[in-house]
């Protein structure tokens, strides 16, 4: 198990690598992200160093400088598996129109009378949702004794 004390946070690192002059480079034993790219390069460096105290050696002018680390991109996650329920729309209009209850229109057609929903009635029909939603607030409320003496 891993402690507290074991991990070194990236910031931390970063300002140990900026104190001592040296190249940053993030590796992860767990994942093994960076562990190549760090002896590749670390390899690099001391070769340029060995370079400079010994120009005269032709070997080691082909060796090129440490190069950058590219950015640690995690694996996409897998997606959640989806399953949708199957659609009960038509069993519950259904059962809208077959069980009246709770109704709140009440539609009469000569000696045939209908009872429906104002709100499907509304959802259906452009007609019918203007006539829903007109104002009727001055038919609902009483009059007052000084509007019924004029």
């Amino acid at each position: 198990a891993t402690r507290k004390s074991d991990l070194v946070m990236p910031d931390q690192a970063r300002a140990v690598a900026r104190e001592l002059g040296v190249h940053y480079y993030e590796a992860s034993v767990f994942t093994y992200y960076g562990v190549n790219e760090v002896f590749e390069n670390s390899i690099r460096a001391a070769l340029i160093a060995r370079r400079q105290q010994r120009f005269w050696m032709t070997n080691l002018k082909r060796v090129q400088r440490p190069l950058l680390q590219a950015p640690f991109c995690p694996p996409k996650p897998i997606p959640p598996e989806v399953c949708l329920a199957a659609s009960t729309y038509d069993d519950n209009m259904k059962s809208l129109w077959i069980r009246p209850v709770h109704t709140d229109v009440t539609l009469i057609t000569g000696s045939a009378s209908f009872s429906a929903h104002r709100c499907l009635l509304a959802a259906a029909s452009p007609a019918f949702h203007r006539l829903f939603s007109m104002e009727l607030s001055h038919e609902l409320t009483p009059r007052s004794s000084s509007e019924s003496s004029m």
